[in-house]
């Protein structure tokens, strides 16, 4: 399979408030949606019983969180854990990936 054909079709720039509703809406579906997160938002997720709900890159949560809350990554990393993925809301909690940083073919 060539690069071509191989790619993901997303885009995974920093999503605006009005792409964030936009996005939404493509959907059909309510999402979840943490406020003050748009720009960790990478997509939306689903499993065999879930169908519906968001996902977030964990790195620009935690930047997020010590930029907006002048914490350090320590604090940061531990707010995330008790308070936020901590917090389960049902079906629609949102899911948390650590990107890749570089995919590889290579094994």
């Amino acid at each position: 399979m060539n690069k071509e054909t191989n790619k993901f079709h997303c885009d995974l720039k920093h999503p605006s408030k009005k792409e964030t509703d936009e996005f939404i809406n493509r959907y059909g579906v309510p999402l979840t949606i943490m406020d003050g997160f748009n720009d960790a938002l990478i997509g939306r997720g689903m499993s065999f019983t879930q169908e519906k709900m968001a996902v977030y890159d964990y790195d620009k949560v935690i930047d997020i969180l010590m930029k907006e809350s002048e914490m350090t990554v320590v604090e940061a990393v531990e707010y995330f854990g008790f308070n936020i993925m901590g917090s389960f809301i049902g079906d629609e909690t949102p899911v948390f990936v650590c990107v890749a940083k570089e995919l590889s073919n290579e094994e």
